[in-house]
């Protein structure tokens, strides 16, 4: 996985392999803050992925400016990721739409424990 260039990859599908090859290892902690992840097509292949994942604990995508339309596909994702427990998303210009989607996840998903949404413009009705 170490060859993947993560933050300059637009390419959906190798997004999508990547993603399966590197959780074939089962890892427990990702970390693509800081513009490691950017772009919708990442996020929503990084969000299939999850849900059908078991193995990880800790996610970190801080700082990347992810937008709406990402939060509410990992919102999506949290709806069947039980395995997650730490999400980090600050600093990413979520919006209250996601807002509300991660909310509505949060109903379902029973294994999340820390989930951080700093400075993402939510708005009091997220």
């Amino acid at each position: 996985m170490e060859s993947m260039d993560w933050a300059s990859d637009k390419d959906e599908g190798r997004w999508e392999e990547g993603l399966k090859k590197f959780f074939r290892t089962e890892p427990e902690k990702l970390d693509l803050s800081n513009g490691k992840c950017k772009g919708i097509q990442s996020v929503k292949a990084l969000s299939r992925a999850l849900e059908a994942n078991t193995s990880l604990r800790e996610l970190h995508l801080n700082n990347n400016q992810l937008g709406a339309e990402a939060g509410k596909a990992l919102a999506e994702a949290l709806k069947a990721n039980t395995g997650l427990q730490t999400l980090v998303l600050a600093d990413n210009q979520l919006g209250p739409e996601a807002g509300k989607a991660l909310a509505e996840a949060l109903k379902a998903n029973t294994g999340l424990q820390t989930l951080v949404l700093a400075d993402n413009q939510l708005g009091p009705e997220a």
